[in-house]
């Protein structure tokens, strides 16, 4: 996730995509996070509720390791 991560910084979309399909949805996340931060430290939003956090964090990391099964059984894994 590193390198993808790097890549996208870089501006290589094709090549993030390449090292990790999901570095887009790591993007949306970091930036929908800090977002959700400005907006609860201006005391404008509530703070998330345990259970709706719990839900999200259990269904991004079922993604992730979707989609590292499906890139090891296909043999797609980046070397490393």
């Amino acid at each position: 996730m590193t390198r993808a991560a790097g890549r996208l910084l870089r501006g290589d979309m094709a090549g993030a995509i390449d090292y990790h399909p999901l570095v887009l949805l790591l993007l949306v996340l970091a930036v929908a996070g800090g977002v959700w931060y400005v907006g609860y430290r201006r005391q404008r939003w509530r703070p998330l509720s345990s259970q709706r956090l719990n839900l999200g964090l259990v269904a991004v990391g079922a993604a992730f390791l979707s989609v590292w099964l499906a890139r090891l059984a296909s043999g797609t894994l980046p070397v490393v």
